[in-house]
């Protein structure tokens, strides 16, 4: 915070006859509707509490550090800059004291370095200092304090202005914050049945009425009922008795008995399967002799639960294992501060910074691309440059000269607030401030590069360097002929091939099978990459198939391969399924990846000699049972997500719930998959989805670019056709292709903590000989850990 008064400025004061020397003519007053940058350089992470501070044109309200101003002038003809620089104010011992307090206090939220989470750093409070910078190109410039008589009106008014805006980072921040998903309203609350003459409930000593169960009791705001909970997937938790009584009667919402306090309480509502808000929960506890407003927390909300598992399953051995590690420092080097539940983000970022072809294709053009980009603000180039060349440069990777708290906060830090704004192209899961799936993160960001790179061309091919060819082959059981489709991907996803329990099983997972005599926690199963790939390959049967050849029921022979195999291939291990009572959960398994594999026996061949096809074109999907369609629509999928996912799982409707669950973009798309033959066809899509675009303006060739643009999905491509009018009249750009040996070199894993994909905490692992780079947001460690038993996504790159 700023304190008043505090405004002097340590540097030299040059007073001047502003009038006659300088031209203010281009200096705006800043309005409500503007967006003011005054935290990060628009071309670098120079920041206020950098020695020099921060430069904000009075003209274009951009932030620029001292290396950039001979830029921005150049640029924009902006000479006038008010400086903002910060400095560290000492504590007292009292509030080292309460800040040392703060830090050992136990972690309420999931997350690592941000306010409530794991290793949370005490906050530091600055002083802000203010002066207005008045620089012609190519001088040293000249500074005057803020406030000063001595300025111009409008010069006072505009740097007035600023200081008092609220900057461009804190109002992304506050975006974010309300994109968080809030806990619903139910819609059974208005209207809740509740029985006459009710039990009266007492204030304690509650037991589970089918079990005697004394914890995680939940009780039926409809009839009173107190039974236990859902068991969780590692065996705690409860019995399920209150999920059967809902099943048997038919009502609806729960209240987890301990959370009720005057604030509120946990409640879940079994019938839309999510927790819930009741707005009318005092009335409905009142019911019962509750009286909401007496109400102490005893209990464990379900949130802290979920903090409490995440730590148990993978947090627990964190600080633990921090001490194994030794801090690493220089080009390549460099952490990335975790600006709010952004771990995914920083993970993926740091995979790709370690690439040549990014190295080349943003940190020796940078220059050019700073120079050419109208909005570099928002022109994500530009922020993607700014980023990998930070990473790549060793200027934000110092090591510290002591332990002093005011050396530590005045050090340069990467905080990628713009990158965060650019590359998230609207889209309301990465603007919020959410946890996210990393290998949904890196699908997300190679469609904006992919976008990006065609508004501004290069030479240097990057993000297609990761895209390749699936190659289905279908045989019909009856008719003995074959079809070959490709699908073209830049993520594959690989089955870790252990059985997991169905959602729809009564039977609970047994957690306490595989336990050790010195360890509560079960032995996780070890899995090969390897031998994960050789089952991707395996033929497998989907029975009850409807031939298109002879129109008689029969059994349809599948496998797959890979008809090309990319220059950096980028694995997924589908370690996240549905489990038990449709919850989502995890594999804890130790997935060993190799320094090396050879994926030469994966190679797709192709109609071979002998054949006889039968026209894949005229094949537009398996014809799955109606029974297994019916059961994912339920769960919100689409019809076409619904065969999507079963198409691919092998027809295996429980594993296609977690496929889905894990790509919601395809389970919710209302339009087929992009699908081509063999034979090279083209792309096709609904034409009912064509026509819709054509309904709001847009030509067919529009409408079928948009579909193309964004994999057939009908409310994205008209999000994508009205926010790129320049790029609907350009060329369709087809998807690059690279092809090579099956001879890869493993480059680097993401790991996940955690039981949920869009929860936990997310690193990054690079080999070094028979040690590890450790990238942990800001800290970047060298260690001997190793990374399979958090590995979920890995990268391996081609040798040729």
């Amino acid at each position: 915070p700023r304190r008043p008064g505090n405004t002097q400025n340590p540097r030299k004061i040059v007073r001047i006859d502003m009038s006659q020397k300088f031209n203010f003519d281009n200096i705006r007053v800043p309005s409500a509707s503007d967006r003011v940058h005054k935290d990060e350089c628009t071309y670098s992470f120079a920041s206020p509490t950098d020695p020099e501070g921060l430069f904000v044109c009075m003209k274009t309200f951009l932030a620029v550090g001292p290396k950039f101003l001979d830029l921005h002038n150049k640029k924009t003809q902006s000479n006038t800059y008010l400086n903002i620089k910060k400095t560290v104010v000492e504590k007292t011992e009292e509030e080292k004291k309460q800040a040392a307090e703060a830090k050992a206090e136990e972690p309420t939220k999931l997350g690592l370095g941000i306010e409530g989470g794991f290793g949370e750093i005490g906050a530091v409070q600055y002083e802000e200092h203010f002066s207005v910078f008045i620089q012609e190109q190519g001088t040293k410039g000249e500074y005057i304090p803020f406030p000063s008589d001595s300025l111009p009106e409008k010069v006072q008014q505009s740097a007035a202005a600023i200081i008092s805006h609220k900057s461009a980072s804190m109002e992304d921040d506050v975006k974010a914050f309300e994109l968080k998903e809030e806990t619903p309203v139910s819609k059974f609350a208005s209207d809740l049945y509740q029985v006459e003459n009710p039990p009266k409930i007492p204030p304690s000593g509650w037991k589970c009425q089918e079990g005697g169960q004394t914890t995680n009791l939940w009780m039926n705001l409809s009839d009173g009922a107190i039974l236990s909970g859902r068991q969780n997937y590692d065996g705690s938790g409860g019995t399920g008795a209150a999920e059967r009584h809902y099943k048997k009667t038919g009502y609806p919402l729960v209240v987890k008995l301990g959370t009720i306090t005057p604030e509120g309480a946990d409640v879940y509502s079994y019938g839309e399967d999510s927790m819930v808000t009741d707005p009318l929960l005092a009335k409905h506890l009142a019911h019962f002799g509750i009286n909401m407003m007496e109400q102490t927390k005893t209990d464990k909300s379900m949130a802290e639960l979920n903090v409490e598992m995440n730590k148990n399953c993978d947090f627990a051995n964190y600080d633990k294992a921090r001490k194994n590690r030794t801090p690493v420092y220089g080009p390549g080097k460099t952490g990335i501060l975790n600006i709010g539940s952004t771990c995914y983000m920083n993970s993926v970022v740091q995979v790709l910074a370690q690439l040549p072809a990014f190295q080349e294709r943003y940190c020796k053009a940078k220059g050019a691309i700073f120079e050419k980009a109208a909005h570099p603000a928002g022109d994500f180039t530009v922020q993607m440059a700014k980023l990998i060349d930070a990473l790549n440069s060793g200027e934000y990777s110092i090591p510290p000269s002591n332990d002093d708290e005011k050396a530590k906060a005045q050090r340069p830090r990467i905080a990628p607030r713009l990158f965060k704004t650019s590359a998230a192209q609207g889209n309301a899961n990465w603007q919020s401030g959410q946890q996210q799936c990393a290998a949904e993160y890196f699908q997300h960001l190679a469609e904006v590069i992919k976008r990006a790179d065609h508004a501004n061309p290069s030479d240097v091919e990057t993000i297609s360097l990761f895209n390749f060819e699936v190659q289905e082959r279908r045989c019909c059981g009856a008719s003995g002929k074959v079809c070959y489709a490709t699908q073209s991907s830049n993520i594959l996803q690989v089955d870790l091939g252990i059985d997991t329990p169905s959602p729809q099983s009564d039977t609970q997972p047994d957690a306490k099978k595989a336990k050790t005599d010195n360890d509560d926690q079960p032995e996780p199963p070890t899995v090969r990459l390897d031998a994960c790939l050789q089952g991707f390959s395996s033929p497998y049967s989907i029975n009850d198939w409807k031939s298109p050849v002879t129109g008689t029921t029969t059994t349809l022979q599948s496998q797959n391969s890979l008809a090309t195999f990319p220059k950096y291939l980028m694995m997924q291990l589908k370690r996240f399924y549905v489990g038990h009572g449709w919850q989502p959960a995890k594999l804890q398994a130790k997935i060993e990846c190799p320094a090396k594999i050879d994926i030469n026996f994966m190679r797709g061949k192709g109609a071979q000699p002998g054949e006889e096809l039968f026209d894949a074109d005229g094949v537009a999907e398996t014809q799955w049972p109606d029974a297994d369609i019916e059961q994912l629509t339920n769960l919100g999928f689409t019809a076409e997500g619904a065969k999507r996912a079963l198409k691919a799982c092998n027809g295996l409707v429980d594993q296609a719930a977690s496929w889905g669950f894990s790509n919601p973009d395809e389970m919710t798309a209302a339009a087929p998959v992009k699908k081509t033959s063999s034979s090279g066809g083209k792309a096709s899509f609904s034409e009912a989805d064509v026509e819709t675009l054509c309904g709001f303006g847009f030509t067919k060739e529009q409408a079928q670019k948009a579909l193309s643009e964004t994999n057939g999905n009908i409310e994205r491509a008209a999000d994508w056709a009205f926010n790129h009018p320049d790029e609907l009249n350009a060329p369709t750009v087809e998807t690059k292709i690279s092809d090579g040996s099956g001879n890869y070199t493993l480059a680097a894993v993401i790991g996940h903590m955690g039981n949920s994909a869009q929860s936990g905490h997310y690193v990054a692992f690079v080999p070094q000989g028979d040690k590890w780079l450790l990238y942990d947001d800001e800290r970047v460690d060298e260690t001997t850990e190793s990374p399979w038993p958090l590995a979920y996504v890995v990268l391996y790159v081609r040798d040729d």
